[in-house]
């Protein structure tokens, strides 16, 4: 009887995880593209009815951002891959950076319409961003910590990663900040 309920039970931890894996896992990373989508639609919007020129770089950059944004979340997600995109994006590119944080510097002479965009781009990659790496933050980097104390593992590799999650974050608010108190 034991055996017949240990197998049950692991057909049912299957089932549950085929269940959340191949419908309800893509239908809320879905949910995040959506909401790109819509931001780059609007985006799009704003230089058909000639508010925002083509050719200027606010556009351009917020674009090429949100599209790499919806590019990372494919259904091939990866959190390597995601980790990657973030620390590119956010503070491994020093140009894409400067042209951040030119395009939120010059935000006083453009319209509200482009600023509610950038700040909802800003605060929708900051959701997905702590909604994607909780497991590698408190889980990953906890059990890494442990390892450091034991000394399996260098504590400067550790760290690093740590800190690069960090810095992330910390960008994500001073973007934030910056687009709203313009």
């Amino acid at each position: 009887m034991f055996y017949f309920n240990l197998f049950v039970s692991v057909v049912a931890l299957w089932g549950i995880m085929f269940v959340y894996n191949n419908y309800i896992r893509i239908a809320h990373r879905n949910n995040d593209r959506f909401k790109l989508f819509a931001l780059r639609d609007e985006l799009c919007f704003l230089v058909m009815e000639g508010k925002l020129d083509v050719d200027a770089p606010e556009f351009r950059i917020l674009r090429r951002l949100i599209n790499d944004s919806i590019r990372v979340l494919s259904n091939k997600f990866s959190i390597v891959g995601f980790v990657r995109f973030l620390y590119r994006s956010y503070t491994g590119d020093s140009t894409m950076h400067k042209e951040i944080e030119h395009i939120i510097n010059s935000l006083n002479h453009k319209n509200q319409d482009y600023k509610r965009i950038l700040y909802d781009y800003w605060a929708t990659i900051q959701h997905i961003v702590k909604k994607r790496t909780w497991l590698l933050t408190y889980v990953l980097f906890g059990i890494l910590n442990f390892l450091v104390k034991l000394h399996i593992m260098q504590r400067g590799f550790v760290y690093k990663k740590v800190e690069t999650l960090k810095r992330v974050d910390n960008q994500m608010n001073d973007y934030l900040q910056m687009c709203s108190s313009v």
